[in-house]
């Protein structure tokens, strides 16, 4: 996948706690042009972080928490997974869970994930891609042209950090959030 045709996509290969990978907030919506959770253009770079965020946080709580097939999940039942796995999760444990509830878990994974990361040495001068994508755009097809400039990637990035909750300069979660989400015990780990 080349994602200087494909924002969202490239935000998430930028941002991804493994690394960059197609698996990990895959952005079925510029891929595909699938309008959930509502229609996006991919050359625009307004919205992709709360996408990508929506993607990531989507994509953990439903795929990879419970192992499910990444691709059913994401193209077949996209409008629906959430309550799909709410009602899974229901069904096996005999707790009832809300939609809500699972994209919840969704967002403690990305932000325990990027507190590891933090405690590691990551930090957003580390959410970049190569130069070549940010400097050569794309020579042929529907594409042609794009590619995802440093100006570009720092404004996607801005808002990404911004819709997690994190410190827009160092790319960390906050404190808060990490309260809100209730993982106190993490935040001796971003100190």
């Amino acid at each position: 996948y080349d994602v200087r045709g494909a924002k969202a996509h490239g935000l998430s290969y930028a941002t991804s706690y493994t690394g960059g990978d197609h698996n990990r907030g895959y952005a079925f919506q510029e891929i595909f042009g699938i309008p959930i959770p509502e229609e996006v253009d991919r050359f625009a770079i307004e919205g992709k972080g709360k996408l990508t965020k929506w993607n990531q946080d989507v994509r953990c709580a439903t795929c990879d928490c419970p192992p499910m097939c990444v691709f059913i999940l994401d193209t077949a039942l996209a409008s629906n997974a959430l309550e799909i796995i709410a009602e899974l999760l229901t069904s096996l444990t005999g707790l009832s869970f809300t939609a809500e509830e699972v994209q919840k878990v969704g967002e403690r994974v990305n932000n325990l994930a990027r507190v590891f990361n933090v405690a590691e040495g990551f930090t957003r001068k580390d959410d970049v891609f190569p130069e070549r994508l940010m400097t050569e755009p794309i020579k042929e097809g529907a594409s042609k042209g794009q590619l995802i400039s440093y100006e570009d990637l720092n404004k996607m990035l801005d808002e990404y950090y911004t819709v997690r909750g994190w410190d827009i300069q160092t790319g960390i979660p906050t404190e808060h959030k990490l309260k809100e989400l209730q993982l106190h015990y993490a935040i001796e780990r971003i100190k």
